[in-house]
């Protein structure tokens, strides 16, 4: 369930097909690792919601959610940027859990997962 819920987010209206991907909003990254990175983060945001939801949630889950809410923030706002439109698609990489693309934004190659 936690993969589930990290790929809606990820890749929310991502739709890929003959070449090209439509996205949404997504965050494309210079750097795959950048965009793994993100992908951790957020499932260890959603581990402590989890967590919470039960009332199972601890003051070390706690700090440990708002630290990787913090750093999916600072990563997102100094080495990814936002895309929403069709891009064309470079690369498609198999990675655990789904694959990640390399697509074109204007003059940049960026990384997006789906």
């Amino acid at each position: 369930m936690k993969r589930a819920l990290a790929a809606a987010l990820i890749a929310a209206s991502c739709a890929a097909h003959a070449g090209t991907v439509k996205l949404g909003g997504e965050y494309g990254c210079d750097l795959l690792s950048d965009q793994l990175d993100r992908l951790d983060l957020m499932r260890d945001s959603m581990a402590t919601a989890e967590l919470r939801a039960r009332g199972a949630a601890t003051q070390e889950s706690e700090a440990t959610s708002h630290r990787a809410a913090a750093a999916i923030v600072e990563i997102s706002r100094t080495r990814c940027q936002a895309l929403t439109g069709t891009f064309k698609v470079l690369e498609r990489r198999a990675i655990a859990g789904g694959h990640a693309l390399r697509v074109q934004a204007g003059s940049r190659e960026l990384w997006i997962l789906e």
